[in-house]
């Protein structure tokens, strides 16, 4: 019984220093840190950071209104957040600034609109953000970008003023700016020297995800995909019925033509995004018709070699985010079987499969 006991404490010890070793391998890296979204004591959200290397949450910001979203600079130094004096509602919020940690600095305050959705510029100068002006009744209409200048403070139309755009994001390069159309039903690709565009059919709405080398991007789309009927299925088709799905194309900017990446199956596959080297996309998957959560995939950059890297269906993951070394993916995470689960933000180690949660509860995680 002694030996038995022994063992199983050895063991335990083992898996102990596995997990501290696996830890510290990442922490190495001084510097390295998480922001994140989460309630304060008074019930308002605000901005945290979570360093990796102590282990130890920071309070960025004490607004008294919530933070509604941020955006970290491409050099991690600066945050641009933003805060709604309408809480859940839109309009009224104000875009502010905070310079390696100091005091947050209003760069823009929307009386009449809804200003949100922030993307820095590769110059770590500029922003673009969405603008809704509100109509009589306070109801936001639809969005248009801006560009905002950090430095200055000036703000202008990124296109022309009758022309409606959400969701935008701009090329690694910053030579193209991607938009969803809402009128156009699809999105649009302009090059901001010379005018080129392109026009990709797409209704879901969602945002693209330019790869690292500015020459191609990712997009989701609406995709028939037929079924061997059932035995008890009346169709006008004897043999097969269409049902949708949801699967990630790939568009190359020098041929003009898209690419299905995602299986030829009945699946919904979303919020893509590319590793810091263009080898590989992590993604969300769900199985449709099913009550199953969205799991955290894997694939390669030309869609082989597609697998999970979650299999829990309580557990539904958000959008993940790289590591600059390739190593971790950072996501938000939430039991979908407990009505009062809060969404906690976690760790995943891709070579082993090693995840760990971070924080809880806290939503919108990013990288410094």
């Amino acid at each position: 019984m002694r030996f038995k006991t022994a063992v199983v404490a050895l063991l335990v010890m083992a898996v102990a220093i596995l997990g501290l070793l696996w830890w510290r391998s990442y922490t190495a890296d001084d510097g390295v840190s998480v922001y994140y979204l989460a309630a304060d004591s008074k019930d308002i959200t605000q901005l945290f950071q979570f360093d990796l290397a102590d282990e130890t949450t920071h309070q960025m910001t004490a607004s008294q209104e919530p933070v509604t979203g941020f955006a970290v600079s491409p050099n991690g130094e600066h945050l641009a957040f933003t805060t709604s004096l309408a809480a859940a509602e839109l309009g009224e919020e104000t875009i502010w600034l905070m310079r390696n940690g100091r005091t947050p600095q209003p760069l823009l305050t929307c009386t009449d609109a809804a200003c949100h959705h922030l993307v820095w510029a590769p110059d770590g100068r500029r922003l673009i953000y969405e603008r809704r002006a509100l109509d009589e009744n306070g109801i936001p209409t639809l969005p248009r970008i801006w560009w905002l200048d950090t430095v200055n403070g000036d703000t202008v139309p990124v296109l022309e003023e009758d022309t409606y755009a959400a969701a935008p994001r701009l090329s690694p390069d910053g030579a193209w700016i991607a938009y969803v159309s809402p009128a156009d039903e699809g999105v649009w690709l302009y090059h901001f020297a010379d005018g080129r565009s392109h026009f990709i059919a797409s209704v879901t709405g969602t945002p693209v995800a330019w790869n690292p080398d500015s020459q191609s991007l990712l997009y989701s789309a609406l995709n028939p995909v037929a079924l061997p009927a059932t035995a008890d299925e009346h169709s006008e088709e004897e043999h097969s019925h269409a049902n949708t799905a949801t699967h990630l194309f790939l568009f190359d900017l020098t041929s003009g033509r898209s690419r299905q990446l995602s299986a030829d199956v009945v699946i919904e596959d979303s919020a893509p995004t590319w590793s810091s080297d263009g080898a590989w996309i992590a993604f969300g998957r769900r199985q449709v018709r099913t009550g199953s959560a969205r799991q955290l995939w894997l694939m390669r950059a030309d869609g082989s070699d597609a697998h999970p890297l979650s299999a829990d269906p309580a557990w539904n993951v958000g959008p993940p985010n790289w590591s600059g070394d390739g190593r971790f993916l950072l996501f938000q995470r939430f039991n979908l079987n407990d009505p009062q689960a809060e969404p906690g933000i976690w760790l995943l180690e891709i070579a082993t499969g090693n995840l760990r949660e971070l924080v809880s509860p806290g939503f919108l995680p990013a990288w410094q």
